[in-house]
Parts: structure tokens; C-alpha cells; sequence
């Protein structure tokens, strides 16, 4: 899960901890949800940071990763970037 944390505006990867308070943080959308508290910090919507987190996928070991087409992801400019 990535939320954004409020204060610094970074995304943070939530690995650990609550499962059910880390979702809820990562689609907690600015002005329609609350802020959530994890671990002492206010986070919201991991979008607000990293629409498309492609990095923490391949640091967690992804070899396959997919996003919707309408982001206009370069398929073949992906595939470089992020696979061996």
C-alpha cells in the first residue's frame, strides 16, 4: 500500500502494521475522506504522491506490472525501465 504522508507530501510505503488502517490510508482521498493516523503520521491517498507506483513494485521483486491504459504508460519504455 502508498499513502501520502500530509505533512512532507511524500509517498510512504505501508508494509507493516494495521492492514486495515493501511488501506485505509492509501484510499483515503483529500477532501472526501478523513486524514488517517499510522504510526503517529496523518496520511491520505497514495495518488496524491505516486499515481502509478512502479518503483516500490520492482523493489518488492515485480517482474510483471500493469496500469490502466488511460495513463498513458509507454508499454515498450516500461518493460526497459522496469524488467530485466
Amino acid at each position: 500500500m502508498i499513502a501520502t504522508d500530509v505533512r512532507t507530501g511524500r509517498a510512504r510505503r505501508l508494509s507493516a502494521g494495521d492492514a486495515a488502517a493501511a488501506v485505509l490510508a492509501s484510499a483515503s482521498i483529500p477532501g472526501v475522506y478523513p486524514v488517517v493516523r499510522f504510526d503517529g503520521v496523518d496520511l491520505v491517498d497514495g495518488g496524491v504522491a505516486s499515481n502509478t507506483p512502479i518503483s516500490d513494485a520492482a523493489e518488492l521483486g515485480a517482474t510483471k506490472i500493469g496500469t490502466p491504459r488511460h495513463l498513458g504508460v509507454n508499454w515498450r519504455g516500461l518493460r526497459r525501465l522496469v524488467l530485466p
